[in-house]
């Protein structure tokens, strides 16, 4: 038998602070909607999947996952639970300095539409 009263109760939600917690324009509910928004897009992509299109005919310098973290890193994945980054677009025979180079400037045409591009895009 367990003593119900010593049981704790852990909340559904982020304990962290909330924007709504300070003066509105304030320093401090700036910080705190910056920490918010970082803290889902970090969640967010743990559970993302990315499918990854890539040719069979050859390799890349780079691995699909060294590809995938430096599209991440310049902000091209796609917003959301899944998303398509097409690698077999990119030039043959870029050594790995190249091939991040070429990632950093052109990634962006790699990658399926951000939801912030999608969603214009419909309401216009």
């Amino acid at each position: 038998m367990t003593n119900k009263s010593r049981q704790t109760v852990q909340a559904a939600t982020d304990s962290g602070l909330k924007p709504g917690e300070f003066p509105l324009g304030s320093e401090k509910s700036r910080a705190a909607a910056r920490a918010m928004l970082e803290a889902r897009e970090a969640e967010s992509q743990e559970n993302q999947v990315i499918l990854r299109v890539m040719r069979a005919d050859r390799e890349l310098a780079l691995s699909s996952d060294e590809c995938v973290q430096i599209l991440r890193e310049c902000h091209y994945l796609p917003v959301g639970p899944c998303g398509v980054v097409d690698l077999g677009h990119i030039p043959d025979g870029l050594n790995a300095e190249e091939l991040e180079r070429y990632l950093r400037k052109h990634g962006a045409s790699l990658c399926g539409p951000r939801m912030s591009e999608s969603f214009l895009e419909r309401e216009q």
